[in-house]
């Protein structure tokens, strides 16, 4: 493993990254590098670690033939064709149900920068997705 801090004694490296143990993607490589010179003077000691994640099963496209023959669906926000007001009562109505859901589940919890960064993603994509489904009850209904 190669070093990140640097100093005139010698150099140390860290032991352990730790991440959200629900954190959906599995890291692909980590490598260190110096860190650029600002001002063409170096302002750290210490390297950067880089670390790639691998999300590709997270953003897979399905075939639309495979979606008909498994009788799947899949819905596709398609946010530049929005206009301002249905965008405005989208992210109203989405802001809505993730307080709501925060609230209902998680009420001990005061502030989102305390949340686990895969429990917040995983509260804001309930509540697009029971936006969706709200849509089309209103569409049907």
């Amino acid at each position: 493993p190669s070093s990140t801090f640097y100093h005139q004694n010698g150099s140390s490296r860290l032991d352990y990254i730790w991440s959200s143990p629900g954190f959906p993607a599995p890291g692909l490589f980590s490598h260190v590098e110096t860190c650029p010179k600002l001002n063409d003077n170096q302002f750290t000691d210490h390297r950067v670690l880089i670390t790639a994640f691998n999300f590709s099963s997270y953003f897979a496209t399905l075939a639309k033939a495979r979606l008909k023959q498994k009788s799947e669906q899949r819905t596709i926000f398609l946010y530049k064709n929005l206009k301002d007001d249905v965008w405005d009562a989208f992210s109203n109505e989405v802001n809505s149900r993730l307080e709501l859901y925060l609230a209902t589940h998680h009420p001990s919890i005061s502030s989102l920068s305390a949340f686990p960064l895969d429990k917040l993603w995983h509260a804001l994509k309930r509540s697009i997705l029971a936006y969706d489904a709200y849509c089309y009850q209103q569409i049907l209904g």
